[in-house]
């Protein structure tokens, strides 16, 4: 592994441990939390809704493994979804003042619904759909957070995507986070691309070894669950934690709770 690979996996065990603090600590990390998977068992969703009955479905199970089924959220349908574009400078309880260069046309009210803007397109691919739900709630856990883990909007762009899989959603990050699909214009066939989140697959897939290893949840019983790529990456990941970072897992394995308490603990004004 080289030296870049390195900082990058530092400041995942790094930015995990902040979460853990947040979360209250490894011991209620440990009992609270599981690995969320695309099974009937963890998103009991009724194939037959409509599609704005299926989108509340999806999310309300994505709150409800996320704790914050008390928030009061709305979700806003939207071709090109962003929870952090659509909140860029607004003032809010959970995100407070952000310097931003764009125009506020009107801040957020204390108590107002968090909006959770999202595709409806991707309701023909749940696992996308859930993994930007979990990223809309982990943007606003991260933001309720007393005290920022950074001021840098990159890294908490970041920090968002290993929120998602530090509450259980990293299945659904890593196989989500890069695809190839197929399009057709008349008589031609093409090939594109698309990627979704800040962290790459690589990086996504070595978080949800950590959560993996924090859970001491059996490989097989994640990788069964990983398409192609993110099964590698995940797999490499898992020798690396086991062969060099046995001492950082048990650094996490010793957070304690924020003397401020889990999230959990109180709902947004």
């Amino acid at each position: 592994m080289g030296q870049r690979e390195d900082e990058t996996v530092d400041w995942l065990f790094d930015a995990t441990g902040w979460w853990l603090e947040l979360l209250g600590g490894h011991q209620t990390f440990r009992s609270a939390s599981v690995l969320l998977t695309p099974t009937p068992e963890h998103f009991p969703v009724d194939g037959t809704l409509t599609d704005e009955e299926m989108a509340l479905e999806f999310f309300s199970c994505v709150a409800e493994h996320a704790g914050v089924r008390h928030w009061s959220f709305v979700l806003e349908p939207d071709e090109q979804p962003s929870v952090a574009d659509a909140l860029a400078g607004m003032s809010h309880p959970l995100t407070g003042p952000v310097e931003h260069d764009a125009p506020v046309d009107a801040p957020l009210a204390p108590g107002e619904p968090l909006p959770v803007p999202y595709d409806p397109a991707a309701l023909d691919d749940p696992v996308a759909l859930v993994a930007s739900f979990a990223r809309a709630v982990a943007y606003y856990i991260a933001g309720s957070a007393p005290q920022a883990y950074t001021d840098d909007p990159e890294q908490h762009a970041y920090l968002v995507d290993l929120g998602a899989v530090m509450l259980g959603f990293g299945v659904f990050l890593a196989n989500a986070s890069f695809r190839f699909y197929q399009t057709t214009e008349g008589m031609m066939v093409g090939w594109g691309y698309g990627r979704a989140g800040a962290l790459s697959q690589a990086d996504v897939s070595y978080a949800l070894a950590i959560h993996a290893a924090l859970l001491d949840v059996n490989e097989r019983d994640v990788t069964r669950h990983l398409e192609g790529s993110p099964r590698g990456f995940f797999k490499k990941a898992r020798k690396e934690l086991k062969k060099r970072r046995f001492d950082d897992l048990e650094r996490l394995r010793a957070v304690a709770p924020r003397a401020d308490g889990p999230y959990r603990s109180a709902a947004p004004a």
